[in-house]
Order: structure tokens, then sequence, then C-alpha cells
């Protein structure tokens, strides 16, 4: 209340004259819409007091302690591990049968059948809202077992909160139990990430991770390779988590670039100082390294934020972000973990080199900022051209046409904005083999004779009909076909002559 107040005052001195009541007013509302859960549990509150003058406003209450409960965790592991759980729960009750969850207009729907036992409410509420909204690009990119781990794992964090602490013996009992006996190995994988989220590794570095791994991927058709690294990208900080110095401390894998630099005790820095982290640090940015995060707990939580600002001072990193958070009672301790990225970051310099042009598309294309179509991937060479991939969210609208505007007005906006770059908008399709060809755009259908698809080496070959049309395809040195690869994740090669047979 205190801080509505200071704002209310400068507020007045902004606009003077304005009524107390009337500011004070206005305060309170910008207050709830900056924090949509203290709303929902406000909302909560009133379809209690009215909850008994009939079932619809008892209905209502249900919804909203569900929204309440589960958004209020999202929100936490939104400041631990931004982006990985973008869009609200929205609860709609609906008859037996007709349960499901979607996204609409920025939120996760999940239908639901009301039903009396309201801890079975919110296990299934929270089960089907993770299933849906938790990591949307790189769920598809884990192994099921892997994937389902995660999802129990936040749940049990819903489970645990002051408000829904009874539903955790519904979801040991009705759905953890079962789905361990069904499938052993799932036991090994959640003792794995429990472990990670004892130490507070689990959202601050795993999720936060494997939603840039997804980033980075997305839209390329999912293989045995990304689920694998993953996976190994889980048991590297598990390994580290229980050894805690003894094993190697970075994962130069192909999508995830990370070291964990466990700054050592007061002790260790007053006979040895700091430079031996910083040397560590400058050698991992060497190796090609993307994603440092610096940790320590105890008594050496400032001597970790000495050696990040070292760090950043020198122009080795960026800090992105800086956690200080309880360790399981049985510690008594605090950790602490920062989150940094290399200034010779390959993915953020990819990362810059495609913003120009989201930008370009988000400013022209304002069904993009409304939520009714999507642009799935961005591939580009600054000063040649960019392919970029998009999708209807809305079933009225053809994303290819909505992009290109009347007349290509909006395509030549985009292009000038680029200044001049050509552009190529890709229709995205789930079918691979769609997919690719789309991505060979100004390539036509029309203009290939045969495509073979190996889909477990992830490999292409398309048959065009003649010599100008494979040079077209390909483009001046390679342009096209590489930007293609880049956007789909597959290896392409553009052959002229006769058909030949396709392997599926």
């Amino acid at each position: 209340m205190d801080k509505i107040v200071e704002a209310l005052s400068m507020l007045r001195e902004l606009i003077p004259g304005i009524p107390v009541g009337l500011g004070l007013g206005l305060m309170v509302f910008l207050y709830f819409i900056l924090n949509p859960t203290k709303l929902e549990r406000l909302l909560a509150l009133i379809y209690r007091v009215l909850s008994c003058l009939g079932e619809r406003w008892e209905y209502g209450r249900v919804a909203m302690d569900l929204q309440a409960t589960i958004n209020n965790v999202g929100e936490q592991i939104e400041k631990q591990a931004p982006k990985v759980l973008p869009h609200a729960l929205k609860i709609e009750w609906v008859k037996d049968g007709d349960e499901e969850a979607f996204f609409r207009h920025g939120e996760i729907i999940v239908r639901l059948s009301h039903h009396a036992n309201q801890d079975r409410n919110l296990v299934i509420a929270t089960l089907r809202y993770l299933g849906r909204g938790l990591l949307p690009r790189a769920r598809s990119y884990m192994d099921d077992r892997l994937s389902h781990s995660t999802e129990y794992t936040v749940a049990k964090r819903v489970f645990g909160s002051a408000r829904a602490i009874s539903a955790s013996d519904y979801f040991f009992k009705e759905i953890l139990k079962p789905a361990l006996a069904e499938e052993p190995g799932l036991r090994r994988d959640c003792d794995l990430l429990d472990t990670l989220d004892g130490d507070g590794y689990f959202s601050r570095i795993f999720l936060t991770e494997v939603r840039e791994f997804g980033e980075r991927t997305y839209p390329a058709t999912p293989t045995r390779d990304h689920a694998g690294e993953i996976r190994a990208f889980a048991e590297f900080l598990y390994t580290v988590a229980k050894e805690r110095g003894k094993v190697k401390l970075h994962f130069p894998g192909v999508k995830i670039k990370v070291a964990t630099i466990l700054v050592a005790k007061k002790q260790t820095i007053k006979q040895w100082g700091l430079d031996a982290h910083l040397r560590r640090i400058k050698m991992r940015i060497r190796e090609g390294i993307d994603s440092i995060y610096l940790c320590g707990r105890g008594e050496n939580i400032n001597v970790v934020r000495e050696v990040a600002k070292m760090a950043e001072q020198t122009g080795q990193i960026r800090i992105l972000r800086a956690y200080v958070y309880p360790l399981p009672p049985r510690r008594g301790k605090k950790g602490i973990i920062i989150a940094c990225q290399s200034n010779e970051s390959f993915f953020r310099k990819q990362a810059e080199l495609i913003k120009p042009v989201r930008e370009a598309f988000e400013q022209y294309v304002p069904e993009i900022i409304e939520g009714k179509v999507e642009i799935l991937g961005i591939v580009r060479r600054k000063g040649v051209g960019a392919k970029v991939a998009v999708r209807s969210i809305d079933e009225d609208i053809d994303a290819v046409r909505c992009c290109l505007g009347l007349d290509e007005d909006r395509l030549e906006q985009i292009r000038n904005a680029l200044e001049g770059e050509w552009v190529g908008i890709i229709r995205w399709s789930y079918n691979p083999e769609e997919f690719i060809i789309n991505s060979l755009y100004p390539l036509r259908r029309w203009d290939i004779t045969d495509v073979s698809v190996d889909e477990d080496l992830l490999e292409v070959v398309v048959t065009v009909k003649d010599e100008g049309t494979r040079r077209r395809a390909v483009g001046e040195e390679g342009f096209n076909v590489r930007l293609a690869q880049e956007l789909t994740g597959w290896k392409i090669e553009i052959q002229t002559g006769a058909s030949i047979r396709r392997r599926v």
C-alpha cells in the first residue's frame, strides 16, 4: 500500500489536480493489471462469497482458485527460467469427455470437467496445462521419458505450494505411482531432476538451456541426436550436482554449450586469489562455450558476485541474471547462481543477426503481435537475404498471404526496413517433405520431378527438370539451398535427371 501511495503522489505531480480517490483507484487498477495472479485471488474471494447463490458461482470460485494456484507457481518459475512457461492458464468447464488443452489468444485454455474432488481438479488441470504450455518449442526435442519427468518435477512444485499441499497425495497415488510402474526408467529420471531441483539447477540452468535449445532448433524435425544431447546435458548437470568439482564442469554440445564455474571457498580464495576462476572463464570462452553459470553457496556468495563482476569488467562475459535462493533445510544455507553469456557467443551473434528481421515482420504484420500468425524460424545471411517460416494460428488467415500483404506491400516494407535484402516467406508444415519443398522457394513445385527422403539420416534428394532450374534452386554461391538446410535441419541435395525411386 505504501508503494501505491508513493506512486499516487508521483502521479499527482505529473498530472496536477487529479482527485485522490480517482488516482488511488487508478493505481489499484494498474496494480492488478501488472499482477494478474493477485487479481485471480481477489476474484476467487468474490466468487467464494457469492458461491452460496448457486452452482455457477461455485464453479467460478473453483476455476479462479485453480488458476491462481497454478499461475502463481508459473510466475515463480518464469522468474528463474524466463519463457519456459510463457502463457498463463485459463480454466473452462465442460461436460465429461470434452476435456482438452489448447492455445488461444495468448493463454493455455484447459477445458475440464468439474469434479467434487478438488485435488483431482487441480492435478488434472496442472498436468494438462504443463503438457501444452511447458517448454512449448523444446519438448518435441526431448525423449518422452525425460519430457514426462520434467513435467512431473514442475507439477510437484505446484502441489507443494501452501495452497495445494493436499493435492500431492492424489498426484502420487493416481498419477505418478502408476506411471513409475509402467515405465521403470522414469523413476531414475525423476530422481535425477529432483537432485537438480534440490541444488537450484533444475529451473535456473536445465529448463533455461532446454528452452534455448528449442529456440535454436525449431522448426527442424526432431531427431535422436536432439533427444540424446538434451539427455546428456541432464546427466552432466546431475554429475556436477552430485560430485561438485570432482568432474568435468563444461558441456560442449552442438546446441548446448555450457560451463559451470564452482567458486571456491573463502580460504581457497585467500590463498590463490580470483585469477584462477577468471582464467577458467577465459579458457571456456576460447573453447566455444556459450553460457557460463557461476555457482556458489554459503559463505562465498559475495565471492561469486565479485568473480562475475570482474569477468564482466574485463569484457569476457555479459551478466544475464543472478539468483540467490535457499537450499533444502537440511543444508541450512543459501545458494547463488549467476547466469552469464560469453561475449564471443556464436548463438548471441546469430540472435542479433535475425533480430532486425523479426522486428520488421512484427512492425508491418500486426497479426503476429495479435497472435494470429506465428514466426517459427528465421535464417539470414546479412546483406544477402533471409528466409522466414510462418504458420497460421487463426484458421481464417493464410499466413503467407498475410505476410505478403495486398500486392506484396507488406513484403516491400519489410525489405526496405532491411535495406533492400531479399526475404523469402516460407509456409511451415508438419509434413517434413512439404516443408522442405516450401523452403526451397523460389523453386516451384512444378519444377520438381521427384523427391527422395531418408528420415533416418535427415537427408533429402530433390530432382528438378533441368540445369537452369537446379541453379535457381541452389542459388548464387549455394545461398538458397544453405538457408533451406538451416531452416529445416535437413541436408538437401538438388540434382537433375530422370525421376528416382522415393524412399520413405
